[in-house]
């Protein structure tokens, strides 16, 4: 790559912009763990309850009103609290 003359340059942050790089990608990261969390969760509510949730409703949602929702299977309550 370095003959052809191909090789990506990199970019070595200065000293004092490093903490704001590794907090941006700390939030990417949780950004990207809660979408992951919510898709999983209304994966769940809609293969055992057969009903259709938005996100915006299972936001909504609190732990009182999704034991409900689930309690027809004793195994999924659990991940869900």
């Amino acid at each position: 790559m370095l003959r052809l003359g191909i090789l990506p340059t990199g970019y070595v942050y200065p000293k004092d912009e490093r903490p704001l790089r590794d907090l941006l990608r700390k939030r990417g990261h949780l950004v990207s763990l809660k979408s992951s969390l919510l898709i999983s969760l209304q994966n769940i509510i809609t293969r055992n309850c057969g009903m259709k949730m938005k996100t915006n409703d299972i936001k909504r949602l609190r732990e009182n009103r999704v034991h409900p929702l689930l309690a027809d299977n004793e195994d999924w309550p659990l991940p869900v609290k």
